[in-house]
């Protein structure tokens, strides 16, 4: 995930999150049919810093050379959480009888949701979703070290109150 930019001079710039982790990764790439390309993409693994591709066409005389760096964008400061929810499906344990949306208040921090009376409060998994590249985190009576939680999967106690917490990349 990230913006590709070829200029005149055939240089390649990537941008790819602040995040994203460039000693580990995989780069792909297409080039005309019957051409190669030296060093191949499969062959890059890790970034450490520009890299010259040779493009040679399938007559094997003309070449033209890239260059490729890639760009990690500036960390985001953004975290908010954007959409809290129950959701019937996955929430079976906790007899959920109807999806619930939540009420989010930007301003005093807080989430609200009415679930139906027969709901089981200490078997319920939310489903949410967050600023990009932030990491969400819950807190509790129960819960003394935040635990990193993921939408859709976390089964939690909302028989008394939670505080999540939302990190910026």
């Amino acid at each position: 995930e990230g913006s590709v930019l070829i200029d005149a001079d055939n240089e390649i710039t990537i941008t790819v999150p602040f995040s994203t982790d460039l000693s580990n990764f995989t780069l792909t790439g297409v080039i005309t049919e019957g051409a190669t390309i030296v060093p191949s993409f499969a062959s890059i693994t890790e970034y450490t810093g520009v890299i010259t591709f040779v493009v040679t066409a399938e007559d094997g005389i003309a070449q033209k050379e890239y260059t490729l760096e890639i760009v990690r964008a500036p960390a985001s400061s953004a975290n908010d959480l954007l959409t809290f929810d129950f959701m019937m499906l996955g929430n079976e344990a906790g007899n959920l009888t109807a999806d619930v949306t939540g009420s989010i208040n930007g301003d005093s921090h807080r989430i609200d949701l009415t679930v139906p009376y027969v709901t089981d409060l200490t078997q319920l998994i939310a489903t949410f979703t967050h600023s990009p590249y932030a990491c969400v985190y819950v807190t509790g009576p129960v819960i003394t070290a935040p635990e990193q939680q993921c939408t859709g999967v976390n089964v939690n106690d909302y028989s008394t109150y939670l505080t999540y917490t939302v990190v910026a990349e």
